[in-house]
């Protein structure tokens, strides 16, 4: 259920691709056509595929951002997605998560048409607590903007952002055995050139 975590989070990786942007402009996040994905696991062997329909973000100078509205949370089943909104992310309170990453500045010479695969530190703020984790992924230039896509699911970790309590409140709603506290989390972000 931890899969607000979110995401991200790896978006922000994407801002490798500033390489051919101006300091003074920026790549804006194409919602449309980017998806923020995360997997919840109960039962032990039961899993199951969320989003967030709402996420926003740009690339400007040196410095990505994501903001992934929590409330957005989409489960596929409208309690579900109210539960979750309450019980863990506390909407009420924490209405957003946010991802940030720094460029290294070697990152800023891709040219359209290529890709580049990269391990790149990112920051995620999520519930009151801000803790940096490491995403791999492939950036792809296009003519129009810039695609991040996940190479491997980045492993979130309820317990790391004090979410174990309102996992243990959803398992006990749902009547469920388990609810896994560690979750899966996979993003396409597609950023629009200025």
């Amino acid at each position: 259920m931890n899969k607000w975590i979110i995401a991200a989070l790896f978006l922000l990786p994407s801002v490798a691709w500033a390489g051919e942007m101006h300091a003074d402009t920026a790549w804006q996040l194409d919602q449309q056509r980017s998806t923020l994905n995360f997997v919840s696991i109960k039962k032990g062997h039961v899993g199951e595929v969320h989003q967030f329909d709402r996420i926003s973000g740009e690339i400007s100078g040196n410095t990505a951002q994501l903001d992934i509205d929590l409330s957005s949370v989409n489960t596929g089943i409208a309690i579900r997605n109210k539960r979750m909104q309450k019980h863990l992310f506390n909407v009420g309170r924490f209405t957003t998560a946010t991802v940030t990453l720094t460029l290294d500045p070697a990152l800023t010479t891709m040219k359209k048409g290529t890709m580049k695969r990269i391990k790149q530190a990112i920051q995620l703020n999520l519930h009151g607590v801000t803790k940096s984790m490491n995403a791999s992924l492939l950036i792809i230039a296009m003519n129009d903007g810039l695609i991040v896509t996940t190479v491997k699911p980045i492993m979130l970790h309820a317990a790391d952002f004090s979410l174990t309590a309102g996992i243990e409140q959803l398992r006990n709603l749902a009547k469920l055995p388990s609810i896994a506290s560690v979750v899966p989390v996979t993003l396409q972000l597609y950023f629009k050139r200025p």
